[in-house]
């Protein structure tokens, strides 16, 4: 692909691959829609067959590229099997690894663990044995996984710490390919954080934060575009906190 293939803003070529877990909303959906708008065919995985199905339509409404496969990122066979269905659409050149269980879940640590970080390193895993060009990948990780998460189930803030510090074993075994980044999101006002952020708790979350609010799932998703993107480019095993600064 020439340099004329460049479209977007921040360096992507057009019609390259870039898989999403997670997909079907939040920080997720708010990732493959800004991906697709930047040029990106984008391959959206999720649980949630119906409204993954709805995402990716609604980016080809509008002319984006946008593909749906569901998968259950905790069983490693479903996530194999989803990287086979890949082939026929071609390699994956990016991986917004982001899909996992929210902090409300009823998971004992043991679980939280599998089902949060495990699922992490077998998607990024199976990715790499996969793709033969492989560029960049992102994790989802949280504040929480750095900085004390009162209130939240041990599980939680554990599987956090072990998803960043898998983003920053893949960045230092790979020779840069793929870069890997991490990303620390705050408290941020997505469907299934809805509940909480009208809390006592969530509110006092929000009156903590300099910004005085919770984030954007978009928010999120332009730190994961760039730190994905070739503008990031000697950007590798980096922690970017995105909270309005409430660890501060």
């Amino acid at each position: 692909m020439t340099d004329a293939a460049m479209t977007s803003r921040l360096g992507f070529r057009s019609g390259d691959i870039a898989v999403v877990t997670g997909a079907a909303s939040g920080i997720g959906r708010a990732s493959a829609e800004l991906l697709a708008a930047e040029g990106l065919a984008v391959v959206c995985w999720d649980i949630d067959g119906d409204r993954l199905d709805a995402v990716a339509a609604g980016i080809r409404t509008w002319g984006g590229v946008a593909h749906a496969i569901t998968c259950d990122v905790s069983n490693a066979d479903a996530v194999s099997s989803a990287w086979d269905r890949m082939r026929g659409l071609g390699d994956a050149r990016y991986l917004v690894n982001n899909a996992g269980p929210p902090s409300s879940s009823g998971l004992s640590v043991a679980e939280g663990l599998v089902a949060a970080a495990a699922s992490m390193s077998n998607v990024g895993d199976a990715w790499l044995a996969h793709s033969d060009a492989c560029e960049a990948m992102t994790v989802t990780s949280s504040i929480a996984g750095t900085w004390a998460a009162g209130g939240t189930a041990d599980w939680y803030p554990m599987s956090k710490a072990a998803i960043a510090a898998y983003g920053r074993q893949v960045a230092a075994q790979h020779g840069g390919r793929p870069r890997a980044n991490i990303v620390q999101p705050g408290l941020v006002a997505t469907p299934r954080m809805t509940d909480f952020v009208s809390s006592d708790a969530g509110r006092a979350l929000v009156a903590h934060n300099p910004l005085g609010r919770a984030g954007r799932a978009d928010e999120i998703a332009a730190a994961i575009a760039f730190l994905l993107s070739p503008m990031a480019s000697y950007i590798n095993g980096a922690t970017l906190v995105v909270d309005g600064g409430s660890v501060i």
